[in-house]
């Protein structure tokens, strides 16, 4: 399997469900690329906010100034697909989904559905996606990282 360039070192992100609370997984993608000096366009995406952490807010992925290559998703777990799709639709190429509740741990059965409309999405799709529940990941020699690693 070759891991595509896009889910390792992508040109452009939108980080979907960002915020400004550095110490969580909602702000920790965010805070960990710019302090990494991610080289890329780095969007953030939360109808809820102009901006997070001085970069620029939208309310979805729609909304967008650009098609992105990938989408951090950072999202309720209700959300996860919804997001998926529209970043699909949108042109992106792959996706890193930190969320949990997609079926492990004790999300239950609601985890159990959630986790079979994400697989069945992926089978649609193709999308490539590291997750869900995926803390950090990084890359050599420019470190892109979500989240503490």
């Amino acid at each position: 399997m070759t891991v595509p360039r896009s889910l390792i070192a992508p040109e452009s992100v939108a980080v979907v469900g960002a915020n400004d609370k550095i110490h969580a997984f909602t702000g920790a993608s965010v805070h960990n690329l710019l302090r990494h000096g991610y080289p890329g366009r780095l969007y953030t995406v939360n109808p809820r906010r102009d901006s997070v952490q001085g970069v620029p807010c939208f309310p979805t992925v729609a909304d967008l100034p650009e098609p992105v290559e990938s989408v951090i998703v950072v999202v309720r777990a209700a959300s996860v697909v919804p997001v998926l799709r529209e970043a699909v639709g949108r042109g992106a190429t792959s996706a890193i989904v930190v969320t949990s509740g997609l079926g492990e741990g004790a999300a239950g059965e609601e985890g159990y559905a959630r986790r079979d409309e994400l697989l069945a999405f992926l089978r649609e799709t193709r999308l490539p996606v590291l997750g869900p529940s995926t803390p950090a990941w990084s890359t050599w020699p420019t470190p892109t990282s979500p989240a503490p690693c």
